[in-house]
């Protein structure tokens, strides 16, 4: 390769300026939102009156929270993940010409013909595949890493996330890949393929779903299952939310409805209000499992409008009857929550922001 061909010279450097991505919003976080965080958290937390010493404690708990030196493990990883796969992207046809038409684990799998036309097509197309693939990928995380660095969330989970999407895509369109030279009438199939593994780098998990369940692997209709509370059912947790919570360690409606919310106004970039919302739904939710649509039907959303809705005997026998819920069940789930001192402490929460905003208007 002629180091002093200008095709090779402006392929360098744009594997160079765009691996460097990873780095620049890293720097741009430390020196511009980091500072806006802090204000925002010191405010949230008098406004809920959370420290009554003053701010002081705020400021350290970030600086543990978003330390620099969490930081340099994952950007170098996530870095050198992209370097690997802009020198595929740029230099594919290189790579692919070294030791042309023969047998390699990743581009051509198993596929061992004795013909090297027939192996250098396989090489040509996994290449494509892997080349494609990873390009969906960075521009997924890149759109999630610059949404997270303008909110001011942009934590060390985010670029090991990054780095893992890329790799984990590239692997399941290369299984696509290889899926495809099974199924009859080839040919179509091949010439989505390119495609395919675009979108498998935008959306790696229904990919990897649809192998799953093209082979039937790792079944478990048959299985004894608990209750999964996904985050889904609850009202306003869309796919992005459900993987910035999945970082907090909140993986499913159980999750959330026993997480403690100063850990999560510090760990996520979500409002007081929206937090406070989706853990009263995820509290209903556990209490209430698939009842929960008929509550909703008769607005009631949160375990904070139950409890003050249900305070009343003859109030509960009418949501009862309305909502079609076993009055045994709502009695006995009101029971166990009208002396919680969680819900108590929620709901007051609840109360003094909506006295903040109260006083903001007037």
């Amino acid at each position: 390769m002629d180091a002093l061909n200008p095709t090779v010279f402006v392929k360098c450097s744009l594997v160079i300026v765009l691996s460097s991505f990873m780095c620049i919003t890293a720097l741009s976080f430390f020196k511009v939102r980091l500072k806006k965080k802090e204000l925002d958290f010191q405010n949230i937390v008098r406004a809920l009156g959370l420290q009554e010493g003053g701010s002081g404690l705020v400021t350290p708990a970030l600086a543990d929270e978003y330390s620099p030196a969490d930081y340099w493990l994952p950007v170098i990883f996530a870095t050198l993940i992209c370097a690997s796969g802009f020198i595929q992207v740029f230099f594919g046809a290189d790579l692919v010409a070294v030791h042309e038409g023969k047998p390699n684990l990743l581009l051509t799998g198993l596929n061992l013909s004795e013909s090297a036309k027939v192996m250098q097509k396989s090489r040509w197309q996994n290449m494509v595949v892997i080349g494609l693939a990873f390009t969906g990928a960075f521009i997924f995380s890149a759109q999630n890493i610059i949404r997270r660095l303008i909110t001011g969330d942009l934590t060390p989970s985010a670029y090991y996330g990054a780095g893992l999407r890329m790799v984990y895509a590239v692997v399941v369109a290369l299984m696509l890949s290889f899926l495809v030279e099974t199924v009859p009438g080839q040919d179509y199939t091949k010439g989505g393929l390119p495609v395919i593994a675009f979108l498998t780098g935008m959306m790696p998990e229904p990919a990897f779903l649809f192998l799953k369940e093209r082979f039937g692997i790792f079944s478990t209709e048959k299985s004894g299952k608990s209750r999964v509370l996904p985050l889904g059912m609850l009202e306003g947790i869309n796919a992005f939310h459900g993987i910035r919570l999945s970082e907090a360690g909140i993986d499913n409606a159980q999750n959330l409805a026993e997480a403690n919310i100063i850990d999560l106004l510090l760990k996520t970039p979500y409002q007081p209000r929206t937090l406070m919302d989706w853990i009263g739904q995820a509290k209903l939710y556990v209490h209430f499992g698939e009842d929960l649509d008929k509550l909703r039907r008769i607005g009631i959303r949160t375990i904070f409008d139950y409890r003050t809705v249900c305070g009343v005997e003859e109030q509960r026998a009418q949501i009862a009857t309305e909502s079609g819920v076993s009055k045994l069940k709502i009695d006995l789930i009101y029971q166990q929550i009208k002396d919680d001192k969680e819900v108590a402490r929620l709901m007051a929460f609840q109360s003094r922001l909506s006295s903040l905003g109260d006083n903001q208007e007037a």
